[in-house]
C-alpha cells in the first residue's frame, strides 16, 4: 500500500477498533509532536479542526461506497506545530461481514504545500512590497462590485502615482528607489486601513479599493491622510527625500460598471491631478475623456515637434536697476503649430516631463539659447547673460555637467554668459545630488539661479548650502507689493537676506513703473517683466538692445 519507500503505513482493524502504525508513520507524526496509540482517537484528535469533517467523510465513503481514500489535511501537534499529510487508503472486506480493515499510507507533504503557497503568493502578491498585485486586486474588485450590485451600495478606487519618482531611480539607482517604494507601501497601509485593499500595480503606481463607502467625504479624508503622511521627510542611505503623490478617484456605479473601466477612469483622474501640479486628489469627470483624446493627440505632435522644427525660443529682457541697461535675457520656449497657433509652455511642458521628451527638448533649448547669446555678442552686447530653465529630469541626468561643457564648446560663449535656473522643489528633492551637480557647474564657471523663490520649501539653511549666484523672487510677491505691506515686507526681507548671503536678486513679473521704482529703492539688482519687455524672438531682442543704445540713455534708470 505504500506510495513510496518513505511513506508511513497504517492498518486500522475495524473489528477491534485499533490502528497499527509502522515506525516511519510514528516518526513522521512525532516530528509534529504527535504521539499516536492504537486508539483511533489519538490520531483523529490531532487533525486540524477545519479539516476534520472532510477526513471523517473520506473514511465514511470508503466503508459505505467502496471509494478509495485520498485526502490532504493538517496534523497539529501538542506544541502547536503542524504538518501537512497526504493520506491514502482502501477498505478490505469480508464477503459475510463487510468491511473489516482499512489499510493505507501516510506521506508528509509539508514542503509541497509550502511550495504551493509560495507559488500562489508569487502569483497574487508584489514581490517587492508584499502588497496584493494587479491580478489579486482585480479579483477582489470584481467581487466587491458584484456585492454592491446586489445591495445597491457604492464603492470607489484610488489610483496613486508618486510625483517625480523617476528622478530618484535616475540619481540614486533602483536599489534606493526600491527601498523608498517599500517605505511608501508601509505609509499607505497605515493610512488606508485593513478593511480596504491596497495593491501595487508596478513602478511607483499604487491602487486602493474601498469596497463600501457612504460618501465622497470618506475618500477626501483618506486622501488627506495619505498626502500628509507622504509629505513627511524620508531618510534612506543618509539622504532625505520629500515625497508627494497625484491621486485619481473613480466611483461605482456612477463612473463605471466594470473593473477595467473603473481603473481606467481613476487613471485619467490621476493624470489630471498630476497635470494640475500633483500632491492632490482629483475625481473622474466625463470631460476628462475628451481631455485624454486631446492629450494623446498632443503627445503625438510633441514627439514630432523637434524633428519638424516647431519649437521656438523667445527672450525676455532682464534689466540692471543699477545702470538701467540690459543685463541679459531669459530664454522661454514656445511651440508653434503648423497652423501658426502657439501652444504655451504650461500646456505641453508637463506632458513632455511625463513622457521623457523633456530631455531632448531641454538639450535643444540649451544649445539654441547659447547660440543666440553668441549672436548678441557679435551684435555688440557687452557680455550678456542668457538664462535657461532646467527641468528636474535634465538636472538629474548623470552627464548633465558634461552636456553643459559640450554646449559651451560648440557655441563658443564663455561660461559667465550662461545662467542655469533651477526651482526650489528641484533643489530639495535630493539635496546631496543637487549640491554635487551645482558644484560641478560652478567649477565650469556658469551662474546658478534659484527660480520662483518664496513659494516652495526653501530656507536659510538651503540657501547657505547651495552654491548659488542669483535668487529670483516669484511674481506673486511683486504683483501686490506697492499696495500690500505684507508683500513688500517679504520682498524687502528676501533682498536683504540674499545680499547678506552674497546673492544677486532678480524680481520677476514687474508690470508697472511704481513696482520698478520701489524695487530700485529696496536695492533689488535686476528686474524682468512686461513693463520692461515682453518675451521676443532673438532678432527682435537685438533690435530692442540697439534701440536702447541709439537712445543714448539708461532708459530704465529712474
Amino acid at each position: 500500500m505504500a506510495r513510496t519507500t518513505n511513506d508511513g503505513i497504517w492498518d486500522w482493524n475495524l473489528s477491534t477498533n485499533k490502528i497499527e502504525w509502522n515506525v516511519r508513520a510514528r516518526t513522521m507524526l512525532r516530528s509534529a509532536s504527535v504521539s499516536v496509540t492504537e486508539a483511533p482517537r489519538s490520531f483523529l484528535a490531532h487533525i486540524h479542526p477545519e479539516d476534520q469533517s472532510a477526513v471523517r467523510e473520506a473514511f465514511r465513503k470508503t466503508i459505505t461506497n467502496h471509494a478509495p481514500i485520498q485526502c490532504e489535511f493538517r496534523v497539529v501537534g501538542s506544541n502547536g506545530h503542524q504538518i501537512w499529510v497526504y493520506l491514502a487508503g482502501d477498505c478490505i472486506r469480508d464477503t459475510s461481514t463487510g468491511a473489516v480493515r482499512i489499510i493505507g499510507s501516510l506521506t508528509d507533504i509539508t514542503e509541497k504545500k509550502s511550495n504551493e503557497a509560495r507559488i500562489i503568493h508569487m502569483a497574487y502578491y508584489d514581490a517587492l512590497t508584499g502588497l496584493p498585485n494587479r491580478l489579486l486586486f482585480q479579483e477582489r474588485l470584481r467581487k466587491a462590485m458584484a456585492d454592491r450590485e446586489q445591495d445597491g451600495g457604492k464603492m470607489a478606487i484610488f489610483l496613486i502615482d508618486l510625483d517625480r519618482f523617476k528622478i530618484v531611480n535616475d540619481t540614486l539607482g533602483h536599489q534606493v528607489g526600491d527601498m523608498l517604494l517599500v517605505r511608501v507601501a508601509e505609509m499607505l497601509k497605515a493610512c488606508v486601513g485593513d478593511e480596504n485593499t491596497i495593491a501595487r500595480l508596478g513602478g511607483d503606481e499604487f491602487i486602493v479599493m474601498f469596497p463600501s463607502i457612504e460618501s465622497e467625504d470618506e475618500l477626501s479624508e483618506v486622501a488627506d491622510r495619505v498626502l500628509l503622511k507622504l509629505s513627511e521627510p524620508v531618510v534612506l542611505e543618509g539622504t532625505k527625500f520629500y515625497l508627494s503623490a497625484s491621486i485619481g478617484a473613480s466611483l461605482y456605479p456612477s463612473h463605471g460598471a466594470d473593473s477595467e473601466t473603473l481603473i481606467k477612469f481613476a487613471d485619467l483622474a490621476m493624470y489630471q491631478s498630476k497635470r494640475s501640479g500633483g500632491n492632490r486628489l482629483g475625481y473622474y469627470t466625463e470631460n476628462l475623456g475628451v481631455q485624454q483624446v486631446e492629450r494623446v493627440n498632443m503627445e503625438s505632435g510633441l514627439r514630432l515637434a523637434l524633428e519638424r522644427g516647431e519649437f521656438v525660443l523667445h527672450y525676455q529682457p532682464q534689466i540692471s536697476l543699477a545702470t538701467g541697461e540690459i543685463y541679459g535675457a531669459e530664454a522661454l520656449i514656445r511651440w508653434q503649430l503648423p497652423s501658426g497657433k502657439f501652444v504655451q509652455p504650461g500646456e505641453f511642458i508637463p506632458l513632455a516631463e511625463e513622457t521623457g521628451l523633456i530631455i531632448p527638448i531641454g538639450e535643444w533649448v540649451l544649445d539654441k539659447a547659447c547660440k543666440a547669446c553668441k549672436q548678441w555678442i557679435a551684435e555688440g552686447m557687452d557680455s550678456p547673460v542668457v538664462s535657461v530653465n532646467i527641468s528636474s529630469q535634465q538636472f538629474q541626468q548623470g552627464d548633465f555637467p558634461e552636456l553643459v561643457r559640450q554646449v559651451l564648446r560648440n557655441t563658443g560663449i564663455q561660461p559667465r554668459n550662461l545662467c542655469l535656473e533651477i526651482t526650489e522643489h528641484m533643489a530639495v528633492l535630493n539635496m546631496e545630488h543637487t549640491i554635487q551637480v551645482l558644484n560641478e557647474l560652478v567649477d565650469i564657471g556658469v551662474r546658478i539661479a534659484i527660480d520662483d523663490f518664496g513659494i516652495g520649501q526653501s530656507s536659510l539653511v538651503l540657501l547657505k548650502r547651495l552654491p548659488l549666484h542669483v535668487l529670483k523672487i516669484d511674481p506673486s510677491f511683486i504683483f501686490h507689493m506697492t499696495d500690500n505691506g505684507s508683500d513688500e515686507a517679504i520682498v524687502r526681507g528676501i533682498i536683504e537676506m540674499s545680499h547678506g548671503l552674497g546673492l544677486a536678486v532678480t524680481a520677476e513679473g514687474v508690470e508697472t513703473e511704481a513696482q520698478l521704482i520701489r524695487l530700485q529703492q529696496l536695492g533689488c539688482d535686476r528686474i524682468q517683466g512686461y513693463y520692461t519687455g515682453r518675451p521676443m524672438p532673438s532678432e527682435q531682442f537685438i533690435g530692442y538692445f540697439q534701440s536702447l543704445i541709439s537712445a543714448g540713455t539708461s532708459r530704465w534708470r529712474i
